[in-house]
């Protein structure tokens, strides 16, 4: 994969997380702490720190998810998308874990 590719990917995300503007749909101070792309699988990995964890309410973790991996089918060839929280697959706060989720 192109590491210009990967970069965009990576900045679209820092982006997203970036809540300076307080958006509902996205938890406070969460920080991309990596990312990979395995291509010949089209499986986008992010993996971000624990603040993602820093909200409740089932509707919120919907909404979350959905922009989240919306954010991810967005990409030409990503198939599959992980969330990793510090390096781990852990559950959100209302139960939802994102391993491989199937995008299309």
């Amino acid at each position: 994969m192109c590491l210009l590719r990967l970069l965009v990917i990576l900045i679209a995300f820092i982006i997203f997380f970036d809540n300076a503007d307080n958006v509902d749909a996205v938890p406070a101070d969460v920080r991309v702490l990596g990312i990979e792309f395995r291509q010949l699988e089209g499986h986008l990995i992010l993996d971000v720190c624990e603040n993602v964890l820093n909200y409740g309410g089932t509707r919120f973790e919907y909404h979350f998810v959905e922009n989240l991996t919306n954010l991810a089918a967005g990409f030409c060839g990503v198939h599959y998308f992980t969330l990793l929280i510090n390096s781990e697959l852990r559950e959100l706060p209302e139960g939802i874990i994102i391993d491989k989720m199937s995008l299309h």
